[in-house]
């Protein structure tokens, strides 16, 4: 994200800024997780072990022809709730401070940033349901 606002405000403007997707903890771990993407309106909800297997790093596994079915991947990253907001904050004065260098394209990450956190936030107070 940052090097999105970077380029943005920097007149690299051929530097697309990625539609990545973002998951959060369903306020307990047992719970599963939630995800939303950056610049589209598109969530999906991870179980327990989908949400382990988000977070975890996995190999490269083959289909029997030896086409990938599922490529490799690194651990995911995983930042608190403030942290993501200090972040947020600090790209906001630095839009402002910058005025017009700082893009339609870059000023929408940000704002997307801060549904993505609000999003989160409110399902993380939703009540767990419980598996019998």
């Amino acid at each position: 994200m940052l090097l999105g606002i970077l380029a943005g405000c920097s007149g690299l403007s051929n530097i697309k800024v990625p539609d990545t997707e973002v998951c959060a903890v369903s306020g307990k771990i047992s719970a599963g997780g939630n995800c939303v993407r950056t610049l589209s309106p598109e969530t999906r909800q991870l179980g327990f072990d989908e949400f382990l297997d988000f977070l975890e790093a996995s190999e490269e596994i083959l289909n029997p022809d030896g086409s990938v079915l599922r490529p490799a991947k690194g651990a995911a990253l995983c930042q608190s709730s403030d942290d993501f907001n200090k972040i947020k904050t600090t790209l906001e004065q630095a839009c402002y401070l910058l005025k017009k260098r700082c893009t339609f394209e870059m000023q929408q990450v940000i704002r997307s940033m801060s549904d993505t956190m609000s999003y989160h936030e409110a399902q993380s107070k939703k009540p767990s349901k419980k598996k019998k």
